[in-house]
This record gives C-alpha cells, structure tokens and sequence, in this order.
C-alpha cells in the first residue's frame, strides 16, 4: 500500500470519527437512513469530476482561450459544480419524504460527510499515479491526511446549510444553495491567491499561510455547524415535525 493511501485512510478515519461519532451521539434521524446518504455520496466527487467538471472545462478552454482568465474561472467550478452533487440524494422520494426541521442537521452532516470520505478516495488515487507522490512515504503525507480530514467539515457545514433550510421552506433552496456556494468559494479562494502570490511571499511562507487558513476556515465551518444544530428543535416523528 502506497503511503498516499494511508495518509487517505488516516483522514476518513478522522473525519469518520469526528462526524460519524457527532452524528450516532445525536442520535437524530434513522441510521440507516443516514448510513445510506452518506455511501451514495461516496462517488458523487470523482463523478462530478470526470463527467460534468472535466466536459465544462473543456468547452469554456476552448471558449476562453486567454489562460489566466481560464484558470480564474476554474475557481468557481467547485463552488457551482459539488454543491448541488451532494444535493442529488433529496430528489429520491424515500429521502425527501423524511426530511424535516428536527433532522435536517443530521441528514446535512451525512451528506456531506459522505462526499468529503469520496474525495479523499478521489485525490488519493490522482495523486498515486503521480510518481513523486507515491515515493512518499505517508509520514511525509500527514499535512495531506490533515486537510483532508478538515475539508470534509467544510462540506458538512456547507451541505447542512443548504439542508437546513430545506427542510423549513423548499423555497429557500436556491438562496441558501448560493450561500453554500459562496462558502465555498471563499475557502478555496485562498489556494486560487496563492498560486498567483500576487505578494511575492516564499515557498514556505504560502505553505504556512495556507495551513492557518485551513484550520481558522474549519474552526469558523465548525462553529457554523454547532449553530445550525442549536438552532435544530428536539426530535420528533418525522410526521409532527414536516413544515406544513
């Protein structure tokens, strides 16, 4: 096993941890109802990618053929493309007929939890057949391992927003898909400035740079969670708690 497949299992571990352990504690929703989102997300990431990303680009690169305009507008791809991916699991009637305000959090989490475990299984097997990577062994690959754990929060927070909202009026959908997608954008837009270092920082000093951001961006996407689930009433049967 390649040492960037341990650095992957290690980051699921703890996220599994994190979330999974927040979500069996809580105890809100049917588990397997909750065991299921989180499994059809698995492949949501590395699809997104292959079969709707990778097309897209392929037309706005010829469309746009000027390349720090393309690459500008690669930033947004993301934000607008995974968003409503993990969405898709609300459209199955069995889902959408469960759903309401008590377990909107815990359904959120579960979904974006899922995609979060798919795509560090995606960029795992990418990076593997990058032949520096795969030298590594996974003690180099922690910072990897670590982010990705992180990033799964982040498409918790931002999947739960979404949900949440859902759940209280299916016509707040498209504001709070938007404000999810801008969530999102903000924490890639460093990454995006980074590559660009428009202020001549060092290698190490962006390296630096961009590991704070990680961790101040997941502690503000944490805090984001915990007053969503504050704002969640107590649990019960799903017919009393369905909005009319």
């Amino acid at each position: 096993m390649l040492g960037i497949h341990i650095a992957a299992l290690i980051a699921a571990a703890i996220a599994l941890a994190v979330l999974g352990g927040i979500l069996v504690k809580r105890r809100v929703g049917p588990w397997l109802l909750l065991l299921s989102l989180v499994l059809l997300q698995l492949p949501m990431s590395a699809a997104a990618f292959d079969y709707v990303r990778v097309p897209i680009d392929g037309w706005v690169r010829a469309a746009v053929p000027d390349r720090e305009t393309h690459t500008f507008l690669t930033l947004f791809y993301a934000p607008l493309l995974e968003e409503p991916a993990k969405l898709w699991p609300l459209l199955l009637p069995w889902v959408w007929r469960r759903l309401d305000r008590a377990n909107a959090w815990s359904i959120g989490t579960a979904l974006g939890l899922g995609f979060g475990l798919g795509e560090i299984a995606f960029l795992a097997e990418r990076l593997a057949s990058t032949p520096a990577v795969a030298a590594l062994p996974w003690q180099r690959l922690s910072g990897f391992a670590a982010e990705r754990a992180m990033v799964c929060v982040w498409h918790a927070a931002f999947t739960t927003l979404t949900v949440w909202a859902a759940a209280r009026r299916p016509s707040l959908i498209p504001a709070a898909l938007l404000g999810s997608a801008a969530l999102h954008l903000v924490g890639n837009l460093p990454i995006y400035l980074a590559a660009r270092n428009p202020l001549g920082w060092s290698a190490q000093v962006l390296e630096e740079a961009l590991l704070v951001w990680v961790i101040v961006y997941t502690i503000a996407m944490a805090l984001l969670l915990a007053r969503l689930a504050r704002r969640t009433p107590p649990h019960r049967d799903a017919r009393e708690a369905r909005p009319a």
